[in-house]
């Protein structure tokens, strides 16, 4: 009897035994795969931007280079932010790794089936150095906005290279979406529908936005100084008139402020402020010879714009002894050079530094 007794408790003990030691197997099992499922799921903005995102008042801010990569990483995974806000708080530079190399940005919203939806807000700021190489549809620093909106933001300096529906801002807009007071300068390029600012608007508005690139080029069809094509509503845009085709595809459209190649500007028309009189109202600040900027601080022209400009439209002063053109920024020296270096010897004119330049 008590033998038997024992012999049946310690088979209970044994069978506990195991049973916890099962069930703590199974707990990490549990805890593990709910933690790789975790980090497989994008990432929730609320534990990365600050700003609550309720109303354009009160946005998610995107204050650095990291904030824009885990906008673009959760919207290419599939979060499209419909009716959400966000506003960009700084300048920003992508002209520095790791996005200056390999195929560089990847655009947020980089397919037709995972395009961005909220509302993005540049806040008159500028992101510069885009860079963009490789041979896929869908690029820009937006790949597909379908219902969303981007205003107020000046992208500087861009190299984007791609296939179809390529711009500097925007590849596509759809849905009824639209980009507002934007501008682009660098260079663009791709195969079909290919734009300085958007390659293709498919439905929705594209309105008081500058196309200032060196160059826009398609290798295929459907090129357009501000977009590529469209069957949106253009309105109240400009172009740099020396925008180079890049020996490609010739322009398509009309060259006015409701056509695809918006509306033209010559460099000594784009010196004076109210080439951007559309672009007047906050958050942006005009002044002669100088980009749109914020708060008082416009920023440089870009080089092929001023070195393609006449003397009297960039430097203050006549050229004279007594009144001579001021050389004050780094620009102003680099096109002097520019200039000379194209033969211009500007003999018996007279160029006077103003300011230390660095």
């Amino acid at each position: 009897m008590f033998t038997q007794t024992s012999s049946h408790h310690s088979t209970a003990v044994s069978n506990y035994g195991a049973l916890r030691r099962a069930t703590r197997v199974l707990f990490h099992v549990f805890a593990l795969v709910a933690m790789l499922f975790a980090f497989a799921l994008p990432q929730t903005a609320a534990a990365q931007w600050s700003g609550s995102d309720t109303s354009a008042a009160d946005p998610y801010l995107i204050t650095s280079a990291d904030d824009l990569v885990l906008l673009a990483t959760n919207v290419n995974a599939g979060m499209d932010y419909s009716g959400e806000y966000f506003r960009l708080e700084n300048d920003l530079d992508l002209g520095v790794s790791p996005y200056n190399a390999g195929a560089g940005w990847t655009p947020i919203g980089n397919d037709y089936s995972k395009p961005f939806k909220g509302a993005f807000d540049g806040n008159g700021k500028t992101i510069s150095g885009l860079f963009i190489n490789r041979t896929a549809d869908y690029q820009g620093l937006f790949g597909y906005i379908d219902g969303g909106m981007v205003k107020n933001l000046g992208l500087e300096n861009v190299n984007i290279k791609g296939s179809d529906y390529v711009g500097g801002v925007a590849g596509v807009v759809s849905g009824g979406g639209s980009l507002s007071n934007c501008y682009a300068t660098g260079a663009v390029s791709g195969y079909n529908y290919v734009g300085g600012v958007a390659g293709r608007m498919f439905s929705g508005r594209i309105s008081n936005c500058a196309a200032l690139n060196p160059s826009v080029k398609a290798t295929g069809s459907n090129v357009g100084r501000v977009v590529g094509g469209s069957s949106g509503t253009l309105s109240g845009n400009i172009a740099w008139s020396g925008i180079s085709t890049g020996g490609g595809t010739a322009f398509s459209g009309t060259t006015t402020h409701d056509g695809l190649n918006g509306a033209p500007k010559s460099a000594d028309e784009l010196m004076a402020s109210t080439a951007f009189s559309t672009f007047t109202s906050p958050p942006w600040t005009v002044e002669d010879k100088f980009l749109l900027g914020l708060n008082g601080s416009p920023v440089e022209m870009p080089l092929h714009i001023l070195a393609a400009a006449s003397a009297s439209a960039v430097q203050e002063g006549n050229g004279t002894e007594d009144n001579p053109y001021l050389i004050k920024t780094p620009l102003h020296l680099a096109w002097l050079a520019a200039k000379v270096n194209a033969g211009t010897d500007y003999n018996g004119v007279h160029f006077r530094l103003e300011n230390d330049l660095d």
